[in-house]
């Protein structure tokens, strides 16, 4: 029969059904009629939607009016209590009114506990809002669904059917809008699945600005630019993308020290869209060179004199004057006590009244047994970093002997014999001086140099002028 009326069914299905029907026992439902604002169905639907390729799980609060067959939901991302309260207000105020009676099931947010097998204690907050809107409640009975029928069907309803929606892009962190716009951000709801897909793109961050400071100056250093030649700070500027990770690191200044302990505590962190400063703190490195000189040896008529730390002194009889040959030999050290290679022109002082003998000028230049100078000057004392000398104090040396002429009575005779004054000198090679101030003094005076150079330094020793790096 049913086949001949269209249906497209088999005779097992019937029987199933019919079997189905059987066992559902003697209970029947029936149909409920209501004045309009006497009866509002509450009830909470999941719905699922995919934005931006993710799905994600949401809630819709439905409120429905049977006699009316009035539906209204509103889509949250859970269903707490805060959210429960939040739909009323929003839906009452809507409409702009209030139904006699709000019909629940036994949800939590309307059934804080169950007493016994029929008593229940309802939420106090759902108590207080029926109190201030002046609806009563009625809770159904448990796994009751047909009770309020009319709001199950309307969740579903909801959820599958033809009404429309509408979607709105979403505030995110570190991100801004980007196109295109999706076409179907409003539209209406089918059973199948809706992809509303928004585009974002990051946030550019920030300017981030890298300094180089001189601890003691509190100013930027700065480096002389190769194909300008102007003078600019070791300075750098990032920027990133908002959300993203930065690092910067210290750099390698010439002729400038970290300092450690002042380290930055911003050196890495998350770009954002605020502007940021970090410091590094550098101490110049110390630029000093340093002259000595020492006697090392003096032999009086071939003899060697005992040499005393603080002066020496050497005893001549006066009527052996003229017999005595005196030679001193002395060197001299020029260092660097600090950490900056530099240069200077390094220069003994010959002394007055001497001049040099031929066969001892190894290297220098004379005319007539003479040098081309005797008065010489400390120049060009530089180094790369162009920083000023740590120490003024150990530019000079001297070193003296002292010659005493006993007269043979009680009367003694002193004379300086060797007394330089070094600002930044060095003799190179071996250099005889004889003394040519009178016949009846002493018969000979040698003055004989040795150089020592220190770590770092350099020299020429073919010029009266030599460069010390």
């Amino acid at each position: 029969m049913l086949q001949r009326q269209g249906f497209d069914i088999s005779y097992s299905s019937v029987v199933l059904e019919i079997k189905r029907i059987k066992q559902l026992g003697n209970e029947c439902f029936i149909k409920q009629d209501y004045e309009f604002g006497d009866r509002l169905e509450y009830d909470f639907g999941e719905v699922k939607l995919v934005i931006n390729s993710i799905t994600k799980k949401y809630y819709i609060a439905v409120l429905s009016s049977p006699a009316g067959n009035f539906r209204w939901c509103y889509l949250y991302d859970n269903c707490k209590k805060d959210v429960f309260l939040d739909s009323h207000v929003r839906f009452f105020k809507m409409i702009g009114g209030v139904w006699k009676e709000v019909v629940y099931d036994n949800m939590r947010n309307v059934v804080s506990k169950f007493i016994g097998k029929n008593e229940k204690e309802l939420n106090e907050d759902l108590i207080k809002m029926s109190i201030y809107y002046g609806f009563e409640i009625n809770v159904t009975n448990a796994f009751s669904g047909n009770e309020k029928g009319y709001v199950e069907g309307s969740v579903k309803y909801l959820r599958f059917s033809g009404d429309s929606y509408e979607t709105q892009r979403q505030e995110i962190a570190n991100y801004k809008e980007a196109e295109p716009e999706p076409e179907n951000s409003t539209g209406v709801m089918t059973r199948g699945d809706i992809h509303v897909t928004y585009y974002y793109e990051r946030k550019p961050s920030g300017i981030i600005t890298v300094k180089y400071v001189d601890i003691d100056t509190n100013e930027e250093i700065l480096y002389k630019d190769a194909e300008t030649g102007e003078y600019l700070p070791y300075r750098e500027q990032l920027q990133g993308l908002c959300g993203l990770e930065y690092e910067v690191e210290q750099k390698e200044i010439p002729y400038y020290n970290l300092v450690e302990d002042q380290m930055p505590e911003n050196t890495s962190g998350i770009y954002t869209e605020d502007d940021l400063e970090i410091i590094f703190y550098y101490k110049k490195q110390e630029f000093n060179l340093k002259v000595e000189k020492q006697i090392t040896r003096i032999t009086v008529n071939g003899q060697e004199h005992s040499l005393n730390e603080e002066l020496d002194q050497i005893d001549v009889v006066s009527s052996k004057v003229s017999e005595t040959n005196i030679e001193v030999t002395y060197k001299i050290i020029v260092s660097n006590t600090a950490e900056i290679e530099g240069t200077a022109t390094v220069i003994e002082n010959i002394p007055n009244y001497f001049s040099v003998v031929e066969n001892g000028s190894q290297g220098w230049n004379t005319v007539d047994g003479n040098l081309q100078t005797n008065e010489v000057t400390l120049e060009n004392i530089s180094n790369p970093a162009n920083f000023a000398e740590s120490n003024l104090d150990d530019n000079q040396a001297t070193a003296e002997v002292m010659l005493s002429v006993k007269t043979g009575g009680t009367d003694t005779l002193v004379y300086t014999i060797l007394d330089f004054g070094l600002s930044f000198i060095i003799l190179i090679g071996n250099i005889l001086l004889l003394g040519t101030r009178s016949k009846n003094r002493i018969k000979g005076i040698a003055l004989k140099t040795s150089y020592f150079l220190g770590n770092s330094l350099k020299y020429n020793k073919k010029c009266l002028t030599t460069n010390v790096i």
